[in-house]
């Protein structure tokens, strides 16, 4: 929903520039397979980008056609020989490689979206594709995940598709342990599933429970199921939660809960769930209103309000240690939550977060909320 941004003395713009180095300047890329289709596609987007790319192919005549079309384009790459089929073809290459460069860096970069087959998420999903990323595609329903999936196919996109209700302990087991069996580590999660129940200008708490089990829980016990895949490294890996404005302080009216979650030194998870169980119970004794809860889209923003404060329990626990946590907000977005309203769209949206979690590592922030501004800006809240 569209309200003020916060006071400028407590915003920092943040980098806007087109997407660009997010990893050291010699990071080595393999790509196998790279000698048409997606693997040349992702072979000239990584070279685009500034990175150092081998270019494989089992043909060395269709391989070094290959890499003359690159030259044609102002493309440096370089081209060895591989046969992925052929123990000795894959002996002779890595000998070869090391001898080149030492060691590889990225053979892929995974990253997870929630809540993907429509809106902000699925604007993302196409976003980072079309940039070369690995993207697991997640849906609640598995047909409309597949939906998604053929729609991105018409454009020439290739990502992957699992199911997963993030509001399901079962589903998010489920889903971890065929991600894990198929992709072993994860560089990025975006925690984008999300649910609301009230149009624009209503306020029930009807679906309270839902909401909070679907909008903090929900991400809470993916991220905390995920950790131990995150492949911790001089990139870092990077969680962002995709968030509103609602949920920030100053919505909150209850002195005592305010000071709480202001207590950045001793805050933990036992108190944001305390804080989650107490709103649940004025809700279910009718007191809610009077309790100093934020006044709009309340069990929406309460969600937020303790997302944002999850994080920040988590950017703390885990900062110096290889992983990044930060919160966006995306503002007032076109999107089917906002009934079709909205100042920017979706695609507005997927652009700014893929420059935020693309960011160079060491420009890579960690515990901050951003907000989608006018004119496209970034904004950090500190």
């Amino acid at each position: 929903m569209s309200h003020k941004e916060p006071a400028a003395e407590n915003i920092v713009v943040a980098p806007c520039h087109p997407i660009s180095r997010w990893w050291p300047k010699e990071t080595v890329v393999i790509v196998t397979g790279a000698n048409k289709g997606i693997g040349f596609a992702l072979v000239k987007q990584l070279a685009k980008l500034g990175l150092t790319v081998v270019l494989t192919a089992r043909s060395t005549i269709r391989g070094v056609e290959a890499l003359e079309s690159l030259k044609t384009e102002g493309l440096h790459v370089h081209f060895f020989g591989l046969d992925v089929s052929d123990p000795n073809s894959i002996q002779a290459f890595v000998s070869r490689f090391q001898e080149a460069f030492g060691v590889v860096d990225i053979l892929e970069t995974v990253v997870i979206v929630t809540g993907a087959n429509k809106g902000i998420g699925f604007a993302l999903v196409k976003q980072l594709a079309k940039l070369g990323l690995t993207v697991v595609l997640t849906a609640r329903s598995t047909i409309r995940g597949v939906e998604a999936l053929e729609s991105l196919k018409t454009e020439g996109l290739h990502v992957h598709f699992f199911s997963l209700d993030v509001s399901d302990p079962n589903s998010i087991q489920a889903f971890v342990s065929r991600f894990q069996e198929a992709f072993g580590v994860v560089d990025i999660l975006i925690n984008n599933a999300a649910v609301s129940f009230n149009d624009i200008n209503e306020n029930s708490v009807k679906e309270a429970e839902t909401v909070i089990r679907t909008n903090f829980y929900g991400p809470k016990m993916l991220t905390e199921a995920l950790l131990p895949l995150f492949r911790r490294s001089s990139l870092a890996g990077r969680i962002l939660n995709v968030s509103s404005r609602l949920g920030l302080l100053d919505k909150l009216k209850n002195p005592k809960i305010k000071e709480m979650l202001l207590d950045e030194e001793n805050l933990c998870e036992e108190k944001i769930d305390w804080m989650v169980n107490l709103f649940l119970e004025n809700v279910k004794n009718g007191t809610w209103k009077s309790q100093g809860w934020p006044q709009i889209w309340t069990d929406y923003a309460v969600s937020k309000l303790a997302l944002n404060a999850y994080s920040k329990v988590l950017a703390k626990r885990y900062k110096g240690h290889g992983l990044s946590v930060n919160c966006f907000c995306p503002g007032f977005t076109q999107t089917s939550m906002t009934g079709g309203k909205g100042t920017h769209t979706a695609s507005d949206v997927a652009e700014v977060i893929a420059r935020l979690v693309l960011l160079p590592v060491e420009e890579l922030p960690t515990g901050k909320f951003y907000v989608f501004g006018s004119n496209h800006v970034i904004y950090s809240k500190l």
